[in-house]
Formats: C-alpha cells, structure tokens, sequence
C-alpha cells in the first residue's frame, strides 16, 4: 500500500519513504532556478534565499547528509540578516554551486529510505588517543563481539580531540562493514564519550572542521541502507575501545613471570636468549 502525505511517499509494504513525482518536479524547478542565479552572481532577498534554503531543509528527513550540504547557503544568510535583517538583499556567489550540484543529484535519485525508526541491532562503541583508535562491536542473535584497533597514518590530519573521536568512528564503521553485512543489520547503535561526534551524526551536520568526517560516516550508512543512532557515553564505561586506542602507547608489554614459567615448563624447554627483550621487561637472567 502507497500512501502520499505532504509530499511524502510512504510505500508500507516495503517500509520504505520517498519524495513523490510531483515534489521531486518542484524542487528540481526550483533548483534549476538557483543555479542560475548564482551562475550569473545576481542580487536576492534574503528571504527568498531563506525560503529556499527550508525548503531543502524539510528533505532531510530523506537526505541525513543534507545539513552539511547546507553550509555554504546557510553561511550567505546569517551573515546577511546579522548585519542587514530580514529585508536585506544578498550577493550569491558562485561558492554555493557545489551545493546546489549535489542537491540536484541527489533528488535525481529519489533514493528511498526505510520509513520507521529499527532498534538497534547491533552496538559499536569506539574511542581514540593521540596515536591510537579503537573500537567495539557487539552483535546479537546470536552474540559476537568484535574487536578492532587501528593507527593513524600520516594521512590523518587530527588536531583536536574531537576529530580523533569522529574519525575513529568512521574507521570502525569501515572495518565493521563486511560484520554487518553479513548479519543483516539495518540499525546500528554507536557509543562515544565524545558528546561532539555523537551529536553531529545525529544532526547530520558539523563544523567545517568536522564536515568532512560526519558526511563520510553518514554516506557509507546511507549505502549501507543503516540506520545510525549516536549516543554520548561517560569515559569510565568506555574500558574496552579505550584500552585498545592505547595500546601501543601504555609502553612495552611482557608476561606476568609465573605465567612465563610455567609455559617453559609445559613446553619443556628452556631458551637462553629474548631477542626482543629490554631491561624492563627480561624474563632470562
């Protein structure tokens, strides 16, 4: 059964939501108009801008990464009525192409999405150092938990806590993929003690200093037809993605001496020489 609600479609077979026909028409129109203007660097009203940017906004009930898609327009307009108000006009650069391109195609696409909210059926819990992320992944039915650790290249580029957070989530979400498409999983569950990350994933928007991150995190659940709910939790509960984000950096690790001897002694044998041990942490006199 296919139901039309306020330029919504609603098909509850499938469980599926989507703009209609006739909405996708409209904004397409519409988008086609603003192109054009900022092509030809013209003069608007600063509520027509407004107007334009709620109507992309009522999308991201369909596009999660619209808000970052957003920025740029939303920047123009604030920036205009702080310092002129609501009746001023603005310049539209060429700048905001980029966003408007991408809301062009992805309304193309009309891709739907599924239309209630799933519980989640699976926990990742991840948390970061200065050299170091690492992360959880708790599976049900039946019950799996997997453990994932990584280091930063010098790819990443980090300079804030709440970078190394994001990115850690996106470096789980990644490495947990093939998990989660194995099980089936439709609605994923991701612990932080970052309160920044968590409420940037569920917005679906960020910083420019974030943006980047969260609309890669927020892709990959879109191809993945996932549902991500972020939730803050306190640093004490977070023990297992914490230990695992430093491991290489708690200095270097050995055997309890009890527990060395007593290998040799199962293994019946005595070695005479540890290549790879220092002065800290011998076992051989």
């Amino acid at each position: 059964m296919r139901i039309e609600f306020l330029g919504w479609s609603i098909d509850s077979n499938l469980d599926q939501l989507s703009m209609t026909i006739t909405r996708q028409m409209k904004m397409k129109q519409m988008l086609g108009r603003w192109r054009r203007i900022a092509v030809n660097q013209r003069i608007v009203k600063v509520r027509f801008l407004a107007s334009f940017i709620g109507s992309l906004n009522f999308l991201r009930l369909q596009f999660k990464r619209g808000g970052i898609h957003l920025r740029k327009l939303n920047k123009i307009k604030s920036k205009a009525v702080l310092q002129k108000g609501w009746n001023a006009v603005v310049f539209l650069n060429r700048q905001v192409l980029q966003e408007i391109f991408w809301w062009q195609s992805i309304i193309t696409r009309n891709r739907p999405v599924q239309a209630t909210i799933v519980q989640p059926q699976a926990i990742l819990a991840t948390d970061a150092s200065q050299t170091h992320w690492g992360a959880t992944l708790k599976l049900f039915n039946p019950a799996q938990e997997v453990w994932f650790w990584g280091k930063w290249s010098l790819n990443w580029h980090l300079q804030s806590s709440n970078q190394r957070e994001t990115a850690a989530i996106l470096c789980a979400l990644r490495r947990s993929g093939t998990f989660l498409k194995e099980r089936q999983v439709k609605s994923l569950k991701i612990e932080t003690d970052n309160t920044s990350a968590a409420y940037n994933i569920n917005r679906g928007s960020a910083a420019i200093a974030l943006a980047k991150l969260v609309d890669r995190i927020l892709e990959i659940a879109e191809n993945s037809n996932l549902q991500l709910h972020a939730f803050h939790i306190p640093g004490v509960t977070n023990k297992i993605p914490d230990s695992l984000s430093r491991l290489a950096t708690s200095g270097d690790y050995s055997l309890h001496q009890e527990v060395f001897e007593e290998a040799i002694r199962v293994l019946r044998t005595r070695p005479s020489i540890d290549m790879f041990a220092n002065r800290q942490n011998r076992k051989l006199k």
